[in-house]
């Protein structure tokens, strides 16, 4: 009995045995699972790593390619605001000349109307107010009368041509005064 007491014994270890083993292969398995998910993680981990430095790098480069923008951009400004403060002394410039060919054309009308003696010219001459122009007039001078004849002219602004009228109208101020 005693045998068999003991082969119980041995049964019942081996079945402990058998039951840990089990127990030991389960977390043998699960730990062979973990294992394998850390290194998965650990490999997408490096994976990462490898992508955020490709995108501080690319970030570097962007960063550099926006200074090197803004740069150009600031110069383009300073050469834009040069061209407009060049082409507005043009304009200013050229409004001048426009000024001193008007107010010389004007004097010279007042000579024209300042004669004392009748006068009948016909002749293909040209006069400018600014952006007005008279060519081929015939016009008649005499202190107290102006007339132009066929006359011809373009312009571009009504400022001018109304300084044509005023101008007659100072010759016709000048009959009214003259014949009192």
């Amino acid at each position: 009995m005693q045998q068999i007491s003991t082969l119980q014994k041995v049964v019942s270890e081996l079945h402990e045995y058998k039951r840990e083993k089990t127990v030991l292969e389960e977390k043998l398995v699960h730990m062979e699972g973990d294992l394998v998910r850390k290194e998965a993680l650990l490999m997408q981990n490096v994976d990462i790593k490898k992508e955020l430095n490709d995108i501080k790098q690319t970030n570097r480069q962007l960063q550099q390619q926006l200074k090197q923008l803004q740069e150009e951009k600031d110069e383009l400004l300073i050469k834009a605001e040069a061209l407009e403060e060049k082409l507005k002394l043009k304009v200013e410039e050229k409004m001048k000349q426009r000024h001193s060919v008007y107010h010389r054309n004007k004097r010279e009308v007042k000579n024209l109307l300042s004669v004392r003696n009748t006068e009948i010219v016909s002749s293909n001459i040209s006069l400018e107010f600014g952006n007005v122009s008279i060519s081929s007039v015939e016009y008649s001078i005499s202190p107290f009368h102006l007339t132009i004849q066929d006359s011809h002219y373009d312009s571009n602004d009504g400022r001018h041509e109304s300084e044509l009228t005023k101008a007659m109208e100072a010759n016709n101020k000048y009959k009214v005064r003259a014949t009192r």
